[in-house]
């Protein structure tokens, strides 16, 4: 299937311009379902048959693949437009925004430790250079602890406006403790543990990488 961003999302070149953005992940497979009859008789057979799917077309070296395309507005733009562009229940006609291809996401691999690359993953996407940012890029508190965390978004990438984005924002990072429970790191950060043994394990005694993943970051292409 395709994937979508449901926010609007501003860029900020060196010039400091900023740009409304509509991100668009388009299936290179093409978009294929199951009827009705056929989910609900897979799924009684083997409740994990899209995981396996997954695993078995990976192992096959047929790695399933997107194509990053973006919807690009000017600031400046969006008062004057015939919608609120903020809108998560609108879709940016492509007849005024056309979608520029920008890159390329392979799932070429599995996690080798699903607990802790998967279950364990936790991203503030309000954290970025050391500050928290509401939407629209003005920064929220300090944790308190006085250092720079890693960034969980790319430089040059900023929340957008509109009440929606600004509310996860704000309830993005005390939720994850929460689900966590004591295997969060003391930051409250994206970094795992990477054994189901023992609370304060964070190294690979369980076969995995302790997870450094980043917050949008894709596989570029030569597009």
């Amino acid at each position: 299937m395709d994937g979508f961003g449901s926010h609007t999302f501003q860029w900020v070149n060196a010039k400091g311009e900023r740009f409304w953005v509509k991100f668009h992940f388009k299936t290179e497979e093409g978009i294929r379902c199951l009827t009705t009859e056929q989910a609900a008789r897979i799924g009684g057979q083997d409740p994990a048959f899209i995981h396996k799917d997954l695993y078995d077309a990976i192992a096959r070296r047929e790695f399933p693949a997107w194509t990053l395309k973006v919807q690009v507005m000017p600031e400046r733009e969006a008062a004057a437009y015939r919608f609120n562009p903020f809108d998560l229940t609108k879709v940016w006609p492509h007849k005024d925004y056309p979608l520029i291809p920008l890159g390329r996401m392979a799932l070429d691999r599995v996690p080798e430790n699903y607990f802790a690359e998967v279950e364990q993953a936790a991203f503030d996407p309000a954290k970025r250079r050391g500050r928290r940012l509401r939407a629209g890029g003005s920064a929220l508190p300090g944790d308190g602890r006085g250092r720079a965390a890693a960034p969980d978004r790319q430089p040059g990438v900023e929340p957008g406006a509109g009440e929606p984005g600004g509310d996860r924002l704000a309830r993005r990072r005390p939720l994850h403790p929460r689900r966590r429970g004591v295997r969060a790191p003391p930051d409250g950060g994206h970094r795992d543990p990477s054994s189901r043994r023992g609370t304060l394990n964070r190294g690979g005694r369980g076969g995995g990488r302790a997870s450094q993943f980043r917050y949008g970051v894709i596989v570029a292409s030569s597009m």
